[in-house]
């Protein structure tokens, strides 16, 4: 019987072959309303030298255009849960709104968008792709500011599809405003379609750039609105900026700095204190970096936490020689903090990439580099 079944399936798709999913514009569908928010702008990366005046190729200069942010509302339009893609009414997907560089839905049938949960009103979707979602630091520069898009656009969503995976998540929501009740829950997978489905321009943007033995990837820019969300949001203004700061990874899976130890007896005696962000929630997250004139930090998604600083606020990062990653120089200059960072020896280990491995920093260097920051700043 299977059979039989599975030969009438293959000769009815042979005079009846099923659509595949192609790729389209959002700006030339004509069930999409858009409504322009920010601007084109130009993003200027500074040549950035450690704390010895050391340049690095990684660190050079170079201007880039940001994109135009627009808030788009796509009349029955479909998304699936975990994922950035959205699809018109008949099925075919926007091209402007994927994360990769190629869009993994082209060529795909149309029928697995067919069982699907509609939805009536306005319906906001800002998720990505899942691994993204989960993501701290992924999260706070390239989800999360979206909800400033559309705070500014003239529509306003009555719900929204929104990561609710981590617990960090609905701390986000809460102290942004977002009533609970307004948030959807959807199994992943789960295809909806939307009366009117309301998204964004993504933030998201990257190139590939090889360190040593690992092709990753490198952000390349930053739109200069970001900090009006947090600013919106976090506003600390009573709380005193006077703090010592040392963020520790000891409780991270990866990337811990080998001499951690050597290095604490070094900034305890400046006056610093260790925090291990782990055991902080959201709101005391972000009254720490507010508050601490001077941070110290391995290389890490904590580091996301500097949209909460400003001028008034200095950062020492500390990166391996073999993974010198721009994602904190470059929001450090969307937000004017005093950037520097310090580099170290990766503490090679199987199975570990340059992204992952420990570091080792000199006690001397790193002790001679802080006095030099400290006599700066006072």
């Amino acid at each position: 019987m299977e059979k039989i079944k599975y030969i009438i399936k293959q000769f009815i798709h042979l005079f009846f072959p099923l659509k595949k999913i192609k790729i389209v514009s959002i700006f030339s569908d004509k069930n999409v309303s858009k409504e322009l928010i920010y601007p084109s702008e130009l993003f200027k990366f500074p040549l950035i030298k450690d704390v010895f005046g050391t340049e690095y190729t990684e660190g050079k200069n170079y201007d880039i255009e940001v994109p135009e942010f627009y808030t788009f509302t796509v009349k029955n339009g479909r998304c699936i849960v975990g994922r950035e893609e959205i699809f018109n009414k008949d099925g075919d997907v926007f091209g402007e709104i994927n994360i990769l560089k190629e869009n993994e839905q082209v060529g795909k049938f149309k029928s697995k968008l067919k069982n699907r949960k509609v939805l009536k009103g306005n319906i906001c979707y800002l998720e990505t792709k899942n691994s993204q979602n989960y993501n701290y630091c992924h999260f706070i520069l390239e989800t999360l500011p979206r909800l400033q898009i559309i705070s500014q656009s003239t529509i306003k969503p009555d719900f929204y599809i929104l990561p609710t995976q981590q617990d960090f998540h609905h701390e986000f929501y809460t102290l942004c405003g977002i009533d609970p009740k307004k948030i959807l829950s959807f199994k992943l997978g789960t295809v909806i379609e939307a009366e009117n489905l309301i998204t964004t321009t993504l933030i998201n943007n990257w190139d590939y750039i090889n360190y040593k033995n690992l092709r990753t990837t490198k952000k390349l820019w930053l739109p200069s609105w970001l900090n009006l969300f947090y600013q919106k949001h976090f506003n600390f203004v009573d709380v005193k900026v006077d703090k010592l700061t040392f963020i520790s990874r000891e409780k991270a899976q990866v990337r811990h700095l080998s001499n951690e130890d050597e290095i604490i007896d070094i900034i305890k005696k400046r006056g610093f204190e260790v925090y291990y962000l782990e055991d902080l929630s959201v709101l005391d997250k972000a009254k720490l970096f507010y508050s601490s004139k001077f941070i110290i930090s391995i290389h890490g998604a904590g580091l996301a936490n500097l949209v909460y600083c400003n001028s008034n606020n200095h950062i020492l990062e500390i990166l391996s020689i073999d993974f010198l990653d721009n994602t904190f120089r470059m929001l450090s200059t969307i937000f004017k903090i005093d950037y520097n960072f310090i580099v170290g020896e990766p503490i090679l280990k199987e199975g570990f990439d340059v992204n992952t491995v420990d570091i080792y920093i000199n006690p001397q260097q790193f002790e001679m580099s802080l006095t030099n920051l400290i006599d700066k700043i006072e």
